[in-house]
């Protein structure tokens, strides 16, 4: 995603522009979905399951591949570029009336947020939307919602810059999207869940935890699927099959299962088993630990900060215990990326470094300012087709770092794969 204007966080003009709008964000039933990593998993389980059951489902995600309209679908298919147009056109008066008021930008980010609110609202109704935050909560454009239930996957170190340097900094960030009354469902652990355990409390919003009011048990990985068991009060579900691979995303679908049972128990959203099995097993995200090529093993990963890299680098291991793989990596300038080489380093044999045409990518130079000796290449596709030509079929690469990065390397590989 190629910023366009400076962050500038604050919820003063989302506030002007819902209040101009007649409060779109009033008018649609929503789930708001917050978090480091796990986000847009959480929310495409949430997605098929909803769809599976017959709704008509909103999501509004960030950032995106390649055009700005992947940002806002309906029931997994994005809003058109001529749609977009319109509902932007729809809004642009109240957003040219909130800058002079204000005399302040509107931002790109709350420019789309505004937009998906007011189609999902206004153009083109639907029955529940599932809002990610696109960075932080407390002062993240989409915060002016009031969610049936708010999801906090996880929180690690990430976005320093603007959302603090600790953990629990961070944690008081994405803690924010906490409303009074609403339930929250989260898999933070450790002092970021007693962040979040402490702002539930104050808000007097119930806390449901994933391993306690959702357990979940691994039952059966292979390379293929994942195979586990979920119960919480309400339920049972064993041998349910998620495509997506690693077993995090077990624990990303357990907290879109504990949203579903909360909202069929106290909003009486009719969503039956079959609905839940089929929509978990079709859930598919581009770029999450996903297998592009069998032989040799071609992985994709959008592992854009360390947390995600632990992930990435213990999914991997677990799968693949006996392929030796290349990693192809680039990431941000505003991102921990010696740590992320770092962890790289320690779990595979080759690491190459790259960088690629955004200004906010880093330079192969800035990644490789350190003691931690890297391969670099400039021309990253060029590097793909040679590495794949001369690779052993028992052998593999993953492709990982910045969304953007890996966003273009999936583009242009097609052809090489």
């Amino acid at each position: 995603m190629d910023v366009q204007q400076p962050i500038n966080m604050g919820l003063e003009r989302m506030e002007r522009l819902m209040e101009k709008l007649r409060h779109p964000e009033r008018r649609v039933k929503t789930i708001h979905v917050a978090g480091t990593n796990g986000k847009g998993s959480t929310t495409a389980f949430l997605r098929e399951m909803l769809k599976e059951a017959n709704f008509f489902v909103g999501t509004y995600t960030s950032p995106y591949w390649e055009t700005p309209a992947e940002q806002i679908s309906i029931n997994g298919e994005n809003i058109s570029e001529e749609e977009l147009h319109k509902c932007l056109k729809e809004i642009e008066e109240a957003i040219t009336e909130t800058e002079q008021e204000l005399q302040t930008e509107v931002t790109e980010f709350e420019r789309i947020t505004t937009a998906a609110l007011y189609y999902f609202s206004t153009i083109k109704p639907v029955d529940i939307a599932i809002i990610e935050t696109g960075m932080g909560g407390r002062l993240d454009a989409t915060n002016v919602i009031t969610p049936l239930v708010t999801i906090i996957t996880n929180v690690g170190k990430d976005h320093e810059a603007w959302l603090g340097d600790t953990v629990r900094d961070i944690s008081r960030e994405k803690a924010g999207v906490i409303k009074s009354g609403v339930p929250v469902m989260t898999a933070a652990e450790g002092e970021a869940f007693a962040v979040i355990e402490e702002e539930s409390r104050i808000k007097h919003a119930k806390l449901y935890i994933a391993g306690k009011q959702g357990r979940y048990l691994v039952e059966n990985r292979t390379e293929m699927e994942t195979r586990f068991q979920y119960k919480s009060s309400y339920k049972q579900m064993d041998n349910l099959k998620l495509t997506m691979l690693g077993d995090h995303q077990v624990i990303n679908a357990t907290l879109a299962l504990m949203a579903l049972d909360y909202m069929k128990q106290y909003y009486a959203m009719m969503i039956d088993d079959e609905a839940i099995r089929i929509g978990l097993e079709r859930t598919a995200v581009p770029g999450r630990l996903e297998r592009v090529k069998e032989k040799p093993i071609v992985l994709l990963d959008t592992a854009h900060n360390p947390m995600a890299v632990e992930t990435l680098v213990k999914s991997v291991k677990t799968m693949y215990p006996n392929t030796t793989f290349t990693v192809l990596f680039a990431a941000m300038k505003d991102k921990d990326d010696q740590m992320m080489i770092a962890l790289l380093k320690d779990a595979f044999v080759e690491v190459v470094v790259t960088s690629f045409d955004h200004k906010r990518a880093a330079s192969i130079a800035e990644l490789t300012n350190n003691s931690l000796y890297v391969e670099t290449t400039d021309t990253p596709l060029d590097w793909f087709e040679e590495k794949l030509q001369g690779l052993a079929e028992e052998d593999g690469i993953i492709i990982t770092g910045s969304q953007d990065f890996v966003g273009r390397m999936r583009h242009g590989m097609t052809e090489k794969i």
